[in-house]
């Protein structure tokens, strides 16, 4: 009887550590010490051949990285230290001083850690994910969809352009403009986004948006949004956006990652909603909440100062 109770006790583990391998130790530590500001806890010198750094990581526990015989390879994809904060908006401002440092910021095979984090590469490839301990932090989520850049040919998405432009000459001047992401199910596109660089330096504007007809009306166009946001470094926050006279309403986004619909009194003149006028693109624009009452927003609101979502097109 006691040693099938002994058998059921855990074991008496006192503590537990991480280890990787690292090229050059002083890279590493240029990382994890200070960008990521993980407290160091010593470390050794020609141990058997090896030489090591301890990093403290939250909640207990320890990060080790040797250097020695054996090369790093970066592991899978899957292979990921996640360190947590409370918000998205800590992991925006953490993930722009990363990308500030020239930490490379690649996207997940996993969703998840799209939505609600961002996943660096430390300097031998391993994965670093920064992301937001509550999976309530701000983002839609739905589990259908997955939202990433878009890196195929644009003409492939030129009918859901066309949704949201019935200009084909307008059109041809953007579509291949900028950066877009899109909404899949499996190998489906729902919807799409498209970010470009405004017309001040170093401002980003939410081009263009649009979702397939059976997807209306889900709150698509919403996480594409927020993912937007999410993927902009904080200080450049969400962008404004100028519709080229849209069929339909369209969204406004804040930095707060708010949005609404947008009114498509933007354009041409003789498209716009009755009873709505059309404001000066310079300065503001006319959008209503759900809940149908119409407020002004200046276009300094809407505007990024970091031009990294977008390509040099």
């Amino acid at each position: 009887m006691s040693n099938s109770t002994d058998a059921m006790r855990p074991p008496g583990w006192t503590g537990f550590r991480v280890a990787r391998p690292a090229r050059d130790l002083a890279v590493s530590i240029a990382l994890y010490r200070d960008l990521l500001r993980l407290d160091s806890r010593g470390g050794f010198e020609n141990h058997d051949g090896y030489d090591g750094v301890f990093f403290a990581l939250p909640g207990g526990g320890e990060l080790e990285l040797t250097a020695g015989p054996v090369a790093p390879n970066g592991g899978t994809d899957e292979d990921l230290l996640v360190l947590y904060v409370s918000t998205l908006e800590e992991v925006r401002a953490i993930g722009a001083s990363l990308s500030a440092a020239g930490v490379p910021n690649i996207e997940s095979p996993n969703p998840y850690w799209n939505r609600f984090g961002q996943t660096f590469l430390d300097p031998d490839g391993y994965r670093v994910v920064i992301a937001a301990a509550s999976s309530d932090a701000g983002v839609d989520e739905r589990d259908d969809v997955r939202i990433e850049w878009y890196e195929g040919p644009r003409a492939t998405l030129r009918p859901l352009f066309e949704l949201a432009e019935d200009s084909a000459s307008q059109l041809d001047q953007y579509l291949e403009l900028g950066r877009v992401l899109v909404a899949r199910r499996g190998d489906a596109i729902l919807g799409y986004l498209q970010l470009v660089r405004g017309t001040q330096p170093g401002e980003i504007e939410l081009k263009s948006l649009a979702v397939v007809p059976e997807e209306r009306g889900t709150g698509l166009g919403r996480i594409l949004v927020r993912s937007a946001v999410q993927r902009t470094p904080r200080r450049a926050g969400c962008a404004w956006w100028s519709p080229p006279a849209p069929r339909t309403p369209a969204i406004c986004a804040s930095t707060s990652g708010w949005a609404s619909a947008c009114s498509p009194s933007i354009g041409t003149p003789s498209r716009r909603r009755p009873g709505t006028r059309t404001p000066s693109l310079s300065t503001e624009s006319l959008c209503w909440t759900g809940s149908g009452s119409r407020k002004k927003f200046s276009r300094d609101k809407y505007r990024c100062r970091d031009s990294s979502p977008t390509d040099n097109r």
